[in-house]
């Protein structure tokens, strides 16, 4: 069920979403969570482990996270390099994916103490990426509300990484990020 979110978003283990206007909360096939509007979707994944049990540490975590998932991306991804945020530091890449549908897509993989965010922001039209980068340098981590739940909190939360384009059924409107 479809319902409209916007403002703080707690995503669960500590992680906050800054919406800069509403935004649709929806599932898809597989019941994963999926933030979308016109020409944004946002598909987060939230990771907890224990952080006694790792072998490097958590920045070198997600800056694998990335290598792989350029390395998977068969070229259309490129590292964009180290972010710091909110309680939290990360790596992301970013790139075209479809040229005719004037696709792109953004993955940031933030670590904190015991907890990996990953988004998976796909937009389209080059001027959506300065909306889908501030979404992004504004998330939080405050682990002292890692026990507070949602309707995101709630549901299994993981990343949805789509086989085809994002693009297919989207508006083509060329709203830019500071239109409702």
């Amino acid at each position: 069920m479809a319902e409209n979110v916007g403002g703080d978003l707690s995503l669960g283990a500590g992680w906050w979403l800054r919406l800069p206007r509403s935004y649709v909360l929806d599932y898809d096939d597989e019941g994963a969570a999926v933030l979308h509007r016109e020409t944004v979707r946002i598909a987060p994944q939230v990771v907890s482990f224990n952080p006694t049990n790792m072998n490097e540490p958590v920045l070198a975590v997600v800056a694998g996270i990335i290598e792989d998932t350029i390395a998977d991306a068969g070229g259309t991804l490129a590292g964009t390099g180290e972010i710091m945020g909110d309680g939290w530091s990360g790596h992301t890449c970013e790139g075209l994916t479809n040229r005719e549908a004037e696709e792109f897509r953004l993955v940031a993989s933030l670590g904190a103490s015991g907890t990996i965010l990953n988004l998976d922001i796909r937009y389209l039209h080059a001027h959506t990426g300065d909306e889908a980068r501030w979404l992004v340098e504004h998330v939080a981590h405050r682990p002292d509300t890692a026990q507070l739940t949602d309707t995101l909190a709630e549901a299994d939360v993981r990343l949805s990484v789509p086989s085809d384009s994002w693009a297919e059924g989207w508006s083509t409107s060329r709203a830019g990020p500071e239109e409702e």
